[in-house]
C-alpha cells in the first residue's frame, strides 16, 4: 500500500456485531439464551419476546438489498442467514 501515491480507505460495517453484542448483553442479563425451535441440526430460533424485545432482531445486508435473521448456534453463539421478506 502507497500511502502518498495511492491513500485506501477500508470501511467495516458493525451493523451485524453491534447486534450480536446487544444480544450477548441480553443473555447475560437473563442469564441464559431462550430458545424457540430448531431450524436444523444445531441451529435454534431466538425466542427475542423472553429477552425482551418487541421484534424480532433483523439486520439490514450492507452490501445487498436482503435483511439477515439472527439464529442461535449450540451453546449460544450467533449466526445470521438470509431472511425472507
Amino acid at each position: 500500500m502507497d500511502v502518498d501515491e495511492n491513500p485506501t480507505v477500508k470501511l467495516v460495517d458493525l451493523r451485524i456485531a453491534e447486534r450480536i453484542r446487544e444480544l450477548n448483553l441480553r443473555k447475560h442479563i437473563n442469564g441464559k439464551l431462550p430458545f424457540k425451535e430448531a431450524v436444523g441440526e444445531n441451529v435454534y430460533e431466538i425466542d427475542f419476546e423472553a429477552m425482551g424485545f418487541k421484534d424480532p432482531l433483523k439486520i439490514e445486508s450492507p452490501y445487498l438489498t436482503h435483511y439477515f435473521r439472527l439464529l442461535s448456534v449450540g451453546m449460544g453463539s450467533f449466526m445470521w442467514t438470509t431472511l425472507s421478506i
